[in-house]
């Protein structure tokens, strides 16, 4: 409810600060934003590939069919 349509970008970078402040303080000192801004980037792209894959045929086999 924070955000309006369109403001993907940030709400993306509304959650990552949140999930940074979550770590301990420890942590933090070593998982900066822009580190963590990229391993979310790079885990919600997997999943979306693998979940594009299994819509596909019903199995994570790498049978993506591109159009």
């Amino acid at each position: 409810k924070r955000f309006k349509s369109g403001q993907g970008a940030q709400k993306f970078a509304y959650v990552v600060q949140l999930a940074r402040s979550l770590l301990p303080k420890r942590v933090q000192a070593f998982v900066t934003v822009p580190v963590l801004q990229a391993l979310f980037e790079k885990l919600i792209q997997e999943l979306f590939d693998e979940i594009k894959d299994y819509l596909d045929d019903g199995k994570v086999n790498g049978s993506v069919k591109e159009e």
